[in-house]
């Protein structure tokens, strides 16, 4: 039986996105959400002024110029209302910087095949109906959100 092991950096930065949160050779293609300028603190406490990029289903990642000049092959455009919607694909590699040889989380340039949206369990679907008809959810976003059946649809 394997143990799950953690890397440090988990426990110390759980807000972002990093090369800590990805396993030995993993990608994950992932849809943009927004791009937005946040403040927050550097690592001596000092806010610092940078770009946040928000998934649909991840935690938000800070853009360095490499990865936004990636983003920008990768979409095409570099209109950041444009990237939104679209899939970019990220994985990590070695690089040379302050000095050492350190993991960074990297997106490619290359144009990302968008994310197949994932099926649903007949237990989530149960209760995704039910709130479909409480109000507090809709046919559109459970159509958006997930690959539906036949007979799912027809249960709509």
């Amino acid at each position: 039986m394997e143990t799950t092991k953690t890397h440090w950096k988990k426990l110390t930065n759980p807000t972002y996105l990093g090369s800590w949160d990805f396993e030995a050779n993993e990608e994950r293609t992932l849809t943009i959400r927004a791009v937005t300028n946040e403040t927050v603190k550097d690592q001596n406490g000092k806010d610092d002024e940078v770009v946040l990029m928000v998934f649909d289903d991840s935690k938000p990642m800070i853009l360095n110029k490499t990865n936004l000049k990636a983003v920008e092959k990768s979409t095409g455009t570099p209109i950041i209302e444009e990237w939104v919607g679209k899939s970019v694909t990220l994985y990590t590699t070695r690089i040379r910087a302050f000095g050492e040889e350190v993991d960074a989380l990297r997106i490619s340039p290359a144009v990302a095949k968008k994310a197949a949206k994932p099926t649903i369990s007949e237990d989530r679907f149960v209760s995704a109906l039910a709130s479909i008809e409480l109000g507090t959810y809709t046919v559109e976003k459970l159509k958006a959100q997930f690959k539906l059946t036949k007979e799912q649809i027809e249960r709509l």
